[in-house]
């Protein structure tokens, strides 16, 4: 990312991916930077598999 963020927003970032690793590791380090992220998804089996922390 060329900007250091505080909060990332991600409507739908899966939607049409084929894959979606580089996006899961990427929200990851982040995260692990301290940015907050805001993932918004009708997938929610796999956006709880990847999230560290449960969604509600």
């Amino acid at each position: 990312m060329s900007k250091e963020p505080k909060l990332l927003i991600l409507d739908e970032p899966t939607a049409v991916l084929s894959s979606t690793d580089w996006l899961f590791a990427l929200i990851r380090a982040e995260t692990a930077r301290g940015t907050s992220v805001l993932y918004i998804s009708h997938r929610l089996k796999k956006s709880a598999s990847s999230a560290p922390v449960a969604p509600f």
